[in-house]
């Protein structure tokens, strides 16, 4: 197994990744131009589904009034948006060169962050396989889109790594850029929050008492009441813009979102669904899965958020459950703990995986419905 001493040789390695999975994409982007007689660029074919409306919002910000029927972009979350299009005026670039490029700068603190955390809370060698997963893994082509995905990924390993390492302060503002980020964001809350009750867990088993503890300790608490604001910026954006705070969960209706049961909502698609509505549920099940492996290997503060990032969304549906299960992070970190236990066909699994994420990026190229 290769080791890397020192923090160069950890940077080359992402960035070797990073730049291999560049060339995926340009060299499958040729294989479809030939196949379909298009003149396509990598960057342009990345851009499906949700890039556009994030492409609307920075060129046009947030508007009054739907614009595609009952749908508006008052669904995407303001941070990225804000980012590309700060990027884009800098450098006079378009708005899908400056998404692509922004997107593989967040993605490779990200990678490199990741690489950190794993090898704190694992080994080096679970690390090695982790970053490959996220960079070359299935669905890993919405982290070089116009999508919240690669920030979203950089800012969540940035605050479980801070976490690990009781950073509360660094926590609490990673965290409040999370929530300003997307919906789901909002969630660090819950292990930030159990992380600290772990800790006095240890010396006092009184609920009361350890809920008076964290309220005394004012790194704690300015870090909880951090994560939220990003949220609560955007909601007090919509107010004034709107009239309604909460538009960006009203809007979800256009999409045909609305809350139900997730377990009835998984079955229902399971049995009754049609082939793509069956493929998107067992992302789910998936994801239920390897939230309760990280609860069984304690590691509670992943395994909690991991179990409430998938069900939520599959209140409303399993559309874009890939999309929800490879940004929630710490659902790769259970799955990569798991291939690594199967030592004698880890990088068979590896491969096969890379070579799925490949067969994924045609049909992303072409508009599939399973990779909305």
């Amino acid at each position: 197994m290769v080791q890397f001493n020192n923090r160069r040789e950890r940077i080359y390695f992402i960035l070797t990744l990073v730049l291999l999975s560049i060339i995926t994409y340009w060299l499958s982007n040729v294989v479809w131009n030939m196949l379909h007689n298009t003149n396509n660029t990598f960057v342009s074919s990345l851009m499906q589904w949700d890039a556009g409306w994030y492409k609307y919002t920075i060129e046009n910000g947030y508007s009054l009034e739907p614009t595609n029927g009952a749908q508006a972009n008052w669904a995407f979350f303001p941070l990225y948006p804000l980012i590309v299009k700060l990027f884009k005026i800098l450098t006079g670039l378009s708005v899908y060169q400056s998404g692509f490029i922004v997107s593989n700068i967040f993605l490779t603190i990200a990678l490199y962050i990741i690489f950190e955390y794993v090898s704190m809370t694992r080994s080096q060698s679970f690390a090695f396989s982790a970053v490959i997963l996220f960079a070359l893994g299935p669905y890993s082509f919405y982290f070089s889109s116009l999508y919240t995905e690669s920030l979203f990924l950089c800012l969540l390993i940035l605050c479980f790594y801070n976490l690990q390492r009781e950073n509360w302060l660094y926590c609490g503002i990673f965290g409040a850029l999370l929530s300003a980020t997307r919906t789901t964001g909002v969630l660090f809350f819950i292990p930030l929050l159990l992380r600290m009750f772990l800790i006095y867990f240890k010396t006092s088993k009184n609920l009361f008492d350890i809920v008076v503890q964290v309220l005394k300790d004012e790194k704690k608490l300015l870090a909880l009441l951090l994560v939220p604001t990003g949220l609560f910026a955007y909601m007090t954006f919509l107010h004034f813009h709107l009239g309604d705070a909460l538009a960006f969960k009203h809007v979800q209706k256009a999409w045909w979102r609305t809350n139900g049961n997730p377990i009835f909502t998984l079955y229902d698609n399971l049995v009754f669904g049609n082939y793509r509505s069956k493929y998107l549920s067992l992302w789910g099940i998936l994801g239920i899965i390897g939230s309760t492996y990280l609860l069984y290997k304690k590691r509670f503060e992943e395994g909690i958020f991991a179990l409430v990032s998938i069900i939520i969304p599959m209140m409303s549906g399993v559309q874009s459950l890939p999309r929800y299960f490879i940004g929630t992070l710490v659902l790769i970190f259970a799955y990569n703990d798991i291939i690594n236990q199967t030592k004698k066909y880890k990088w068979l699994i590896v491969i096969t995986l890379v070579s799925f994420n490949i067969l994924l990026l045609f049909l992303w190229f072409g508009g599939h419905v399973i990779t909305i």
